[in-house]
């Protein structure tokens, strides 16, 4: 249920988390219709010690954001602090599941390795709607930053309840995660997809700053909202990829 904030209490940074808010519902709302599919399993000899140790990294990077956020559950003021780590732990927790599958689905450890972050999103872009693929048309789809460049700037109502519906609110994301991924560079040959929204929000937060974020006029159920929709996204992106792994021919749960 969507929660609207009187008129008269809304200001540029309350604009700001609300459209961030739909931004993060736009996301939940494409990977809750979205499945993978991928091609035949791997048949090389894959490197289990490496996926055994990242899989335990993510079981625990999980179980800490699973008590993060039944505790915010119990306690909503606790949504106005885990709005700022959520991203961070949500990323890591789903970077050392992405760099297991694409090792599965093209042999590469780019994720294993140290500063594997770059490699790993070029990988996906490189490889999805071909060697892997989402059911979804947006999620299955690699924009270059030349189209990213030729949508509408300034949306209108881009704070409003029913935003996210729309198609709009993807391409006002993109615009976004383009300007925090290139900045202002005339960049000819640059590319995004969705889920680089996990790597750019935490970006935003480990190494810029948390003010554009901003908690003002902002209610704790509001908070709360947030932190639900971000929890449910990641949980949806991270069940794709689970079922990903599996697909390749590894079984996740014998670890």
């Amino acid at each position: 249920m969507s929660i609207e904030i009187p008129r008269t209490t809304i200001t540029k940074d309350t604009a700001a988390f609300l459209t961030h808010l739909n931004y993060v519902k736009r996301l939940r709302s494409i990977l809750e219709s979205c499945k993978i599919t991928v091609g035949t399993k791997s048949k090389f000899q894959f490197n289990e010690t490496k996926i055994n140790n990242f899989y335990i990294k993510h079981l625990s990077t999980h179980k800490s954001i699973k008590l993060d956020y039944d505790l915010s559950k119990a306690d909503e003021n606790i949504s106005g602090v885990m709005i700022y780590w959520l991203p961070i732990k949500c990323y890591y927790s789903l970077y050392y599941l992405e760099s297991i599958f694409i090792h599965l689905a093209t042999q590469s450890e780019c994720g294993f390795e140290q500063k594997g972050h770059t490699k790993v999103r070029n990988c996906i872009h490189s490889k999805v709607g071909s060697l892997f693929k989402f059911s979804n048309e947006e999620f299955n789809k690699v924009f270059s930053v030349s189209e990213i460049d030729s949508f509408p700037t300034n949306q209108r109502n881009a704070a409003g309840p029913n935003f996210y519906k729309y198609s709009t609110c993807t391409n006002s994301l993109l615009r976004l995660l383009r300007k925090y991924k290139f900045g202002k560079k005339n960049v000819k040959n640059g590319t995004l997809h969705l889920s680089d929204f996990f790597l750019e929000y935490r970006m935003k937060l480990n190494y810029h700053n948390q003010d554009y974020l901003s908690k003002e006029n902002i209610s704790t159920k509001i908070m709360q909202q947030y932190v639900t929709e971000y929890a449910t996204a990641y949980k949806l992106y991270k069940e794709l990829l689970i079922t990903g792994i599996k697909e390749l021919g590894f079984d996740l749960e014998v670890v």
